[in-house]
């Protein structure tokens, strides 16, 4: 399964989403993520592989983490500029504890407050330009960066319908979501992702 999501990653496909993104801004879907990126999704030329493209802010203090969490999917990434250091975390008696969410997005409030858990970082690990990396749905993780990292993920369909969020203080607004970016924007990342192709 991995091997067909890193195809969605080499740069003749990429390019090819870009121009294909770029002639139809207004139908891209752009966000700006709690997790410090903006983040846009690629047409998929009615492919089930969802490719994203994250723009990343300084994220490279505890303060700025943004918070733990899984995914409903495996997925694999590729850094294309800057290094991106992530965190992985398993349930601990002796670790640090986290407020515990469940993230449904097909719900009209998303996150579930579940209680606490003790996690325990377990590894850290760097991936720099260049680097292609694969994580399961399992993995307990957090991303650090330093400011204009770029990472492409490639993702199938959920395979569950939801994932885990830990956050070391409460999450006040369960309810809130991720705010849109306008056409200009997506535009502007869309023609920086070209350029770094």
């Amino acid at each position: 399964m991995y091997g067909q999501l890193a195809m969605a990653l080499e740069a003749p496909a990429l390019r090819q989403r870009v121009q294909a993104a770029l002639d139809r801004v207004h139908a891209v879907e752009g966000v700006l993520h709690d997790n410090g990126f903006d983040k846009i999704t690629l047409p998929s030329f009615r492919s089930r592989t969802v490719v994203r493209v994250h723009f990343w802010r300084a994220v490279d203090s505890l303060e700025m983490s943004g918070n733990l969490h899984n995914h409903r999917w495996p997925f694999v990434s590729r850094v294309i500029r800057g290094t991106l250091t992530t965190h992985l975390y398993l349930p601990s008696t002796i670790g640090e504890r986290y407020h515990h969410y469940r993230y449904t997005p097909d719900l009209e409030v998303e996150l579930k407050a579940l209680g606490s858990v003790r996690l325990a970082q377990v590894d850290t690990i760097a991936y720099p330009t260049g680097s292609i990396y694969e994580m399961s749905d399992e993995t307990v993780h957090e991303a650090r960066t330093a400011a204009g990292t770029v990472t492409i993920i490639a993702r199938d369909e959920p395979i569950k319908d939801f994932a885990d969020v830990f956050s070391r203080t409460p999450i006040d607004d369960l309810g809130q979501k991720a705010s849109p970016l306008s056409d200009g924007r997506v535009h502007e990342l869309l023609v920086e992702l070209q350029a770094i192709l």
